[in-house]
């Protein structure tokens, strides 16, 4: 690198590093670590793009390529992942919010509207950073929200971002495995949603993902041999909780499809079950209607 770098030349340089490396949104990754470094966002730097930095934005753009480099994720490298139109505050104890995640968000409200006006319970499961629940919050300030994790410390960043984004008064957190989170709350049969994207990588298919995934949480991502094993804890504890005509929206992925199917189908207990697909057409969220 140069002495004096202007904000142009040194995206540009950057981009072309970070493509050398096989970063796939090299550009965008560039542009987001310096934004990142000078405080402001994307669009300032396409107005400023002669602008010189200064040495100590220099050296500090430097640590934060040297990080992206080997391969860290953007989100944690400054801290934040946007969700929902929200930013959430993210580390290394929480799965990074994924944009085809908030499919969940809008199921839930959609199916929200067709109920009652009186307050409802919902539940999130495997909450992480509480970017579900907090998102909800925000939607639904009237109902009654409850989320749990079995990492104490994603407890800890959930509850960071129910105060940053004003809704921790309305919102209770809860640590344990799966539906024990919830154990003496009085929910049996009275639970309106549940709402979860659980881990649902098969544990042999976690090596051969990208590089990225090494660092986030593998209790977040490790759903067993087969990716079932927790979908289907969640859909037979569900029944206990739910109230008849009460839904469960869940997060899976395209290899688990055909056993949550026949789980769900083959059950009286469900109303009504079926895979629905995001916006690329790929299996995203199982739904079920509790009879």
């Amino acid at each position: 690198m140069s002495d004096v770098w202007r904000i142009l030349t040194i995206l540009e340089w950057t981009a072309g590093y970070f493509k050398q490396a096989n970063i796939e949104s090299a550009r965008l990754d560039a542009e987001l670590l310096l934004a990142h470094v000078l405080g402001k966002d994307r669009t300032a730097l396409y107005m400023n793009f002669d602008k010189p930095l200064l040495p100590f934005e220099l050296e500090a753009y430097k640590r934060l390529i040297q990080r992206r480099a080997k391969r860290e994720p953007v989100a944690y490298i400054t801290g934040t992942k946007e969700f929902w139109s929200l930013d959430f505050k993210v580390n290394k104890n929480v799965l990074i919010p994924r944009p085809e995640t908030e499919l969940l968000v809008q199921t839930l409200i959609e199916l929200r509207k067709r109920k009652a006006a009186h307050p409802l319970t919902i539940l999130d499961v495997c909450t992480g950073s509480g970017n579900i629940a907090v998102s909800l919050a925000k939607e639904l300030p009237d109902d009654r929200i409850l989320a749990g994790d079995i990492s104490s410390c994603a407890l800890e960043v959930a509850k960071e971002n129910a105060k940053l984004h004003g809704v921790d008064k309305g919102l209770s957190f809860y640590q344990g495995d799966l539906f024990a989170a919830f154990k003496g709350s009085n929910l049996a049969g009275g639970v309106d949603f549940i709402v979860s994207n659980p881990p649902y990588i098969p544990t042999q298919e976690l090596a051969g993902l990208a590089p990225e995934i090494d660092f986030e949480p593998r209790l977040a991502l490790d759903g067993g041999v087969s990716g079932v094993d927790i979908l289907k804890r969640i859909m037979q504890d569900a029944l206990k909780l739910l109230k008849p005509g009460g839904y469960l929206v869940m997060e899976t992925g395209i290899s688990q499809t055909k056993a949550l199917n026949e789980l769900g189908s083959n059950s009286p207990k469900w109303a009504g079950f079926k895979i629905c697909n995001d916006y690329s057409g790929l299996p995203r969220i199982a739904l079920g209607k509790k009879g």
